[in-house]
C-alpha cells in the first residue's frame, strides 16, 4: 500500500491569528525555532501561512512594527489532504517548488507536510528495500587463496 500524507506528516504545527502582530509571531518563532506559523480564524479555520521569509522581508522593509499577520500572511497556499499519496505530495513540492504544505480537511488545519518528511520518508522505504534486496543475495564465499588485501577491500 503506498505511503499517505498523514503517514509522515507532522500533526500538530504552531498556529497564530491574523490579527496578531506580526512582532508577535516573530517571537513566537524564534522562540520555537521555526520557519512558519500557520494562520487560523477563531473557527480554527485554517487561513494561510506566515513564513520567516515574509518576516524578514518586512524587517528589511521596515515595515514589521505595526503590521498584522493578516497583512504579511500567504494566502491560500498550496495545500494536501491527509489521504493524498505521498507521491502527490513530492509532485506538488517539485512543480511548485515549496518546502511545505498544510494539510487540511474541511477547512480545517491538521498538520504541515514538509519536504524534509518526505525525504525522510524516501530514505527510510529505500533502505528498507536495500536491505530487502541485500537479504535475498546468496551469500558470497571468500577463497583461501585469495590475498587479505582483497578480503579488507569487501
Amino acid at each position: 500500500m503506498p505511503a499517505t500524507v498523514a503517514d509522515v506528516m507532522c500533526w500538530s504545527s504552531l498556529i497564530i491569528r491574523p490579527n496578531c502582530l506580526a512582532e508577535k509571531a516573530l517571537q513566537i518563532m524564534v522562540e520555537a525555532e521555526a520557519e512558519d506559523l500557520a494562520v487560523v480564524d477563531d473557527e480554527d479555520q485554517f487561513l494561510g501561512i506566515i513564513s520567516d521569509y515574509e518576516l524578514l522581508k518586512a524587517e528589511l522593509l521596515g515595515s514589521l512594527d505595526g503590521d498584522l499577520v493578516s497583512q504579511l500572511m500567504q494566502r491560500q497556499p498550496q495545500r494536501l489532504a491527509p489521504d493524498q499519496p505521498l507521491s502527490d505530495a513530492s509532485k506538488l513540492f517539485r512543480e511548485a517548488r515549496i518546502a511545505r504544505a498544510p494539510v487540511v480537511r474541511d477547512g480545517r488545519l491538521l498538520g504541515m507536510l514538509r519536504r524534509q518528511d518526505v525525504l525522510r520518508a524516501m530514505w527510510y522505504q529505500r533502505s528498507d528495500e536495500q536491505a530487502t534486496e541485500s537479504a535475498v543475495q546468496p551469500p558470497k564465499f571468500l577463497s583461501a587463496s585469495a590475498p587479505v588485501e582483497s578480503l579488507l577491500a569487501r
